[in-house]
């Protein structure tokens, strides 16, 4: 893997979540959307991975596109794992 090829992973990387990234932003202040993470997130990962693969089409490595679609994906989980645990309820003490 050349430095070529590491900058094309980082750029598609980046340019696949900005669209999405978007999205979150906006979802965010949208109660019944902060209450449904995985739609959101699901819908964003989805975006992104087509945006990751939309370079293909255009003459574009296949292997540094599937990269840059499995990291923009990674991301948008991390990020559904994070907002799920902000809505999670607190347990009780007695629960355990």
């Amino acid at each position: 893997m050349s430095a070529g090829q590491v900058g094309y992973i980082i750029g598609a990387f980046l340019v696949s979540i900005v669209l999405p990234m978007g999205v979150v932003i906006v979802c965010n202040f949208i109660p019944a959307a902060k209450r449904n993470p995985k739609i959101v997130y699901s819908v964003c990962g989805v975006l992104a991975v087509a945006i990751a693969f939309i370079s293909v089409a255009g003459g574009g490595d296949v292997l540094s596109s599937a990269i840059a679609a499995i990291l923009a994906a990674l991301f948008f989980f991390w990020g559904y794992k994070r907002a799920a645990k902000k809505i999670a309820p607190a347990p009780t003490p007695g629960s355990i």
